[in-house]
């Protein structure tokens, strides 16, 4: 009988678990490992043949917190020099201030990103970063974690999470051979990048150039591999697909001749998606007026981050925008399709019904381009 190795995975949200389940991860991996999903306790995987272990609770120091930030904003300093180019700055999250507090801490963090703007200085924040990691409640626990399950590799699904950061951190100090998926298609020019993985995995040859360009001294031809990406797996499969009047009427998405999806980003990249969202409310209630041809708005916020500055423009314009939260609960309807489809089922068809995408930085234009909106 042949031993199978056995494969820690780290997930850090219920729609990357979601991706993973349409694109028949998990089927196909059992077959030739043993798997066991890490993730917060937030979330749940939900397969029977596959273990769960709850991550301990996240107490980095606020220093942590700190360095992080200034590494993210010297690294894009960096880039800016290494590259001879000036955009790669505008990928920093500008964060509006609230308070004096907050001024004199973004003011700060600003300031103190030039002082590490060169590959010594991010590494010296790198370093302090898993000094104050290691001092940890969650890095002591996931020790144990890992030193009782003795995995032969830990599989990390984002390379810039803080459970993702601090897993990678104890599998290196256990000796334990790590891959890092890259999440997204435009993470890797944004300065971010917490975890040092031994090899990663991409979604296409692009990427794979971008990741050698940017951390040459971390990776090589040998170390990165295309694999794709689970995230639009579901697109091609009809049954994550809802029928049109079951969806419109548990939404009482309200007839119209023209549906445009209005995709909202995470709410820390995507702090002004309100004031957008409310110029087209707004666009489309003068447009409205003035002809026979109705446009109607289906607002998909972020799941895993809903914008609460969606509120009070939904309020204000109620007959042109219709949140479509994968949330079914809210519309007291049966389920359409099986638990663990439905928020896909629920993107898809939010989609697939819309004539065009309007998105501020988000896959969306690209999940949009698949099914020809």
């Amino acid at each position: 009988m042949m031993i199978k190795k056995k494969i820690a995975a780290v997930f850090v949200t219920s729609q990357s678990l979601d991706y993973y389940k349409s694109s028949g991860f998990f089927d196909k991996i059992v077959t030739q490992f043993d798997i066991e999903v890490l993730k917060p306790n937030s979330v749940r995987l939900n397969m029977t043949n596959i273990s769960e272990i709850d991550l301990p609770r996240l107490d980095f120091p606020w220093q942590a917190g700190l360095i992080k930030y200034i590494k993210e904003k010297a690294s894009l300093r960096l880039n800016d020099k290494l590259f001879n180019s000036k955009n790669h700055i505008l990928y920093a999250q500008f964060k509006h201030a609230t308070s004096i507090k907050q001024l004199i801490k973004f003011n700060l963090i600003n300031l103190l990103s030039f002082c590490f703007v060169s590959k010594k200085g991010i590494n010296f924040l790198e370093l302090k970063l898993i000094s104050y990691i290691k001092k940890t409640f969650f890095f002591k626990e996931v020790v144990k974690i890992i030193s009782a399950s003795k995995p032969d590799l830990v599989y990390l699904t984002h390379q810039n999470t803080s459970q993702t950061l601090g897993v990678s951190i104890v599998a290196k100090h256990l000796g334990i051979p790590t891959v890092c998926f890259i999440y997204s298609w435009d993470n890797i020019v944004k300065g971010n990048k917490l975890v040092k993985a031994d090899y990663y995995f991409v979604w296409s040859d692009y990427m794979k150039q971008e990741l050698l360009d940017y951390y040459d001294d971390e990776v090589s031809c040998d170390t990165v591999f295309v694999v794709g990406s689970p995230q639009f797996h579901h697109y091609q499969q009809d049954d994550f697909l809802i029928d049109k009047t079951t969806f419109f009427n548990a939404y009482r998405i309200p007839k119209s001749d023209f549906y445009i999806c209005f995709s909202g980003n995470f709410t820390a990249i995507g702090q002004d998606d309100p004031a957008y969202l409310r110029d087209l409310a707004k666009a489309v209630k003068h447009y409205n007026s003035k002809n026979v041809k109705q446009f109607h708005i289906l607002l998909r916020a972020n799941p895993a981050d809903y914008n609460e500055g969606f509120l009070p423009v939904l309020k204000a314009y109620p007959e042109f925008i219709t949140d479509v939260n994968p949330d079914w609960k809210i519309t007291n309807q049966p389920l359409p399709v099986s638990e663990n489809k439905l928020a896909l089922s629920v993107l898809k068809t939010t989609i697939k019904y819309s004539n065009a995408m309007i998105n501020v930085g988000s896959t969306m234009a690209l999940d949009a381009t698949l099914l020809n909106t």
